[in-house]
């Protein structure tokens, strides 16, 4: 169940207040509705209600829309996150395994308390700010496989280079960072040792040229597999991967390019030929990804790269978009053309 309207959240409580036995079915709730100053209780009690009423929930997914609004002076402010909902959150601790907060972008952003979370033993994704508050925190998640911290797009300059090495995650398999951020390398010296994906995010290409962590980190990634990070000059992209050092398990590595069409595709598929049958270099098995596709939730992982190679190329349909795969890129299927 997706919200994108505050009139949905009232009619679908309103609905569990007759029929109880509903809410069982829903696995899945995103909230990305905006809400009125005027509706702000009521949507609160509607939500907490929903919430306490989906007794087999595993996903919760949060944007800033519900928590914007307004000051007297016309800035952009948050609520803070709700105590009901937070309870309500709490109660799911025996089902959830999901949590994610997703940013706006160009606003402030929400930040709602970890401790709504720790109580889920089966938590395996979650996805928050990496300038979260909780960061500097001791926090012990015992199921989590796969932490998300680019979700922010504008990120600040950190002061406090501390952030998530309290944490345990003695299961995290995936670990996801942004680009520009100045703690990558103490956070995978604290959480790299049993990675299998390390990727790199890049919202709004804000991080700098010279600093390439994905060529200084790896070595603190011993059991990592598979690479993902952003290619800054697609035209010269193969020769990114010369400056990655040598890796004992590192199999697959993908590049985000701004677009993998044309005279760039045919030139890119003619080098990485070349490069399986050389015999003196590394990272033969490298793709391309397309950054239209960026908003594809874990679109690495949802088209894997040892993909049999006679399965391929596939077209797929997602919402909104058609995609095709094939053995050196995904790309939007509109640029076959």
């Amino acid at each position: 169940i997706c919200f994108r309207y505050s009139t949905q959240v009232s009619a679908l409580a309103a609905t569990f207040r007759g029929n109880p036995t509903v809410g069982r079915l829903v696995k899945t709730i995103v909230v990305d509705c905006p809400v009125t100053s005027e509706m702000r209780d009521a949507f609160v009690l509607d939500l907490a209600h929903i919430l306490s009423q989906c007794t087999a929930l595993r996903t919760i997914i949060f944007t800033d829309s519900a928590f914007a609004m307004e000051d007297d002076l016309r800035r952009v402010a948050l609520y803070p996150f709700p105590v009901r909902i937070e309870h309500a959150i709490k109660r799911r601790k025996d089902t959830l395994q999901r949590f994610e907060q997703w940013p706006l972008g160009g606003t402030p952003h929400f930040t709602m308390p970890v401790s709504c979370i720790t109580p889920a033993t089966r938590l395996r994704v979650l996805a928050i700010n990496v300038d979260h508050p909780s960061s500097l925190e001791s926090v012990t998640l015992p199921a989590l496989e796969e932490l998300d911290l680019s979700q922010e797009y504008d990120v600040p300059r950190l002061e406090n280079m501390d952030r998530f090495l309290s944490w345990t995650l003695p299961r995290l398999r995936s670990l996801i960072l942004p680009m520009a951020t100045r703690i990558q390398g103490l956070v995978l010296k604290a959480h790299g040792r049993a990675l299998e994906y390390l990727e790199f995010r890049d919202h709004l290409e804000l991080g700098s040229n010279a600093h390439a962590p994905y060529c200084d980190y790896i070595h603190l990634c011993p059991a990592l597999r598979h690479l993902v990070f952003v290619a800054r000059s697609p035209s010269k992209d193969l020769a990114v991967l010369n400056r990655l050092p040598a890796h004992p398990t590192l199999a697959f590595v993908d590049m985000w390019v701004n677009s993998p069409a044309e005279a760039l595709c045919a030139e890119f598929i003619e080098r990485r030929a070349a490069r399986k049958l050389a015999t003196d270099v590394q990272w033969k098995n490298v793709r391309l990804l397309d950054r239209a596709l960026s908003t594809v939730v874990a679109l690495p992982r949802l088209f894997p790269p040892d993909t049999p190679e006679t399965d391929l190329p596939s077209t797929h349909s997602v919402p909104g978009l058609a995609i095709t795969h094939t053995t050196w890129g995904v790309y939007r299927s509109d640029l076959d053309d």
